[in-house]
């Protein structure tokens, strides 16, 4: 859990109810599949306390903290934290501790988004073709006008126009694309719960 300080960001993956809720609200799950969505998820969320959602409040911020740092930091015996980020891995709600890189230190100062219309025939070649592309680095299937969103960095904006033209536009099975240059953004880590100790 340790790590570098001012080279990387700690980032852990969790694992909740948001998208259930989200394809719910648009009515996507059918009744019939609600029991198997959401009694998993609510049996899980039954069991965390207070404890357990400064942990991962805690660890969503910086994944590279110290156990010691962590536990005097919400006020939680060391011993007790211990044992409950091993059981929160158990149970599937932190899924892995990773990094995130600084992108832009490493030169891919260019960030697009990608939405693409594809013949739903060809989905797995295309998906396939996406990630064999240098520099794509998510490709997520979506609701709304585009079937596919694809994340992806580069060095220069020449570089990018030359990736989604030449090498996302002619995937076979493509049908259209547009791209979106981001231009700034902010990210903060999940609010599970305020952090400030347990009382």
């Amino acid at each position: 859990m340790r790590g570098q300080s001012g080279c990387v960001l700690g980032r852990f993956f969790w694992q909740g109810p948001t998208r259930i809720e989200y394809f719910k609200k648009q009515k996507q799950i059918p009744q019939s599949s609600k029991i198997i969505y959401e009694l998993p998820i609510l049996h899980i969320l039954s069991r965390i306390d207070d404890i357990d959602t400064l942990i991962l409040s805690e660890l969503a911020n910086d994944s590279s903290i110290s156990i010691p740092k962590l536990s005097s930091k919400i006020n939680v015996n060391t011993s007790v934290v211990y044992s409950r980020i091993r059981r929160l891995q158990s149970r599937g709600l932190i899924r892995r501790f990773t990094i995130e890189v600084n992108n832009a230190a490493l030169g891919y100062t260019v960030k697009v988004l990608a939405g693409i219309k594809m013949d739903t025939k060809k989905r797995n070649h295309i998906m396939q073709e996406l990630f064999n592309i240098d520099g794509v680095f998510e490709v997520a299937e979506v609701t709304g006008r585009f079937d596919i969103l694809v994340t992806a960095y580069a060095k220069s904006l020449e570089s990018m126009h030359h990736m989604v033209s030449e090498k996302i536009g002619r995937i076979d099975g493509v049908l259209s694309s547009e791209s979106f240059i981001e231009m700034k953004s902010r990210q903060k880590a999940m609010p599970y719960m305020a952090s400030g100790g347990v009382t």
